[in-house]
């Protein structure tokens, strides 16, 4: 008998940093608190972001932490934990991916992480961690 199963050919960690653009809103109903909405794009079309939060006490680094973490959910869902896809031609890749917030920039500058945050358009810039794994689909002869 036969078992299809993959023979790993190693992994590679990318680190980048990216700036996207985020939209604050205030809003003072909020059901179900502080939000982010928006995407972090592709290689065709540039992310972006709306950010609704309280009138008061929402520091930068909350709206920064928003913004990383819709975007960890998205590199969430779209890596399924790392799960090998098929490529074609055997090979197969899996990717994990991890989003941490750097900074906020706010009318030239960057802005302090604990000042509050202010409504209109900023600047998150965030770092990607992805660790693709990639391996050989082979017969085996059970």
């Amino acid at each position: 008998a036969y078992a299809s199963m993959p023979i790993p050919q190693g992994s590679r960690t990318t680190v980048t940093e990216r700036d996207y653009v985020c939209v604050v809103k205030f809003d003072d109903d909020l059901p179900n608190g502080p939000f982010a909405e928006g995407s972090a794009g592709n290689i065709l079309q540039p992310g972006s972001f709306t950010v609704s939060v309280p009138t008061t006490g929402f520091t930068w680094s909350l709206v920064a932490n928003l913004v990383s973490g819709h975007m960890q959910a998205e590199m969430n869902k779209a890596c399924e934990g790392g799960k090998l896809k098929s490529y074609g031609g055997g090979n197969m890749v899996g990717h994990v991916g991890t989003v941490e917030p750097l900074n906020v920039l706010y009318k030239g500058g960057t802005a302090s992480t604990d000042g509050p945050a202010k409504e209109g358009s900023c600047t998150v810039q965030v770092k990607i961690t992805d660790v693709r794994t990639s391996a050989k689909q082979c017969c085996v002869l059970m």
